[in-house]
C-alpha cells in the first residue's frame, strides 16, 4: 500500500493501455470513507506516450485526513475509438500531519 502524504505536492504516474493522444476521456477518482474526495481528468494530466502523470497540490492532499482510513484510487478511460476501460482499485494510506494547512 502506498502512502499519500497530506500537505505535500505529489505526482502520481499511471501506465495506460494506449498513448494519451488516443484518449477521449480519463477520470482518476480518489475515494476515502466511501465518498469521492477528489477527481482528476484528462485535462489535469501530462502524457509521455502511455504514461499519464497527474499532480496533486497541497490543497488536494490536505483533503485526505489520516483518520479517514484508506484511500481508494481508480482510473476510467474512453479511447477516441469508443472503447471504455477501467483499472483495478489501487489503495493508499494517508499519513499523519502535525502542521495542518498550506505552507
Amino acid at each position: 500500500m502506498a502512502i499519500l502524504s497530506g500537505g505535500c505536492t505529489l505526482t502520481h504516474s499511471f501506465t495506460l493501455p494506449c498513448p494519451g493522444q488516443e484518449l477521449a476521456a480519463l477520470y482518476i477518482t480518489y475515494q476515502q470513507g466511501g465518498a469521492t474526495v477528489l477527481e482528476k481528468t484528462l485535462a489535469d494530466c501530462a502524457f509521455e506516450g502511455a504514461l499519464a502523470r497527474v499532480r496533486l497540490s497541497q490543497e488536494d492532499t490536505l483533503r485526505f485526513p489520516a483518520s479517514g482510513g484508506p484511500i481508494r484510487i481508480q482510473l476510467r478511460l474512453r479511447t477516441a475509438a469508443g472503447t471504455a476501460l477501467k483499472s483495478g482499485v489501487l489503495t493508499a494510506a494517508p499519513d499523519e500531519l502535525l502542521k495542518e494547512g498550506v505552507i
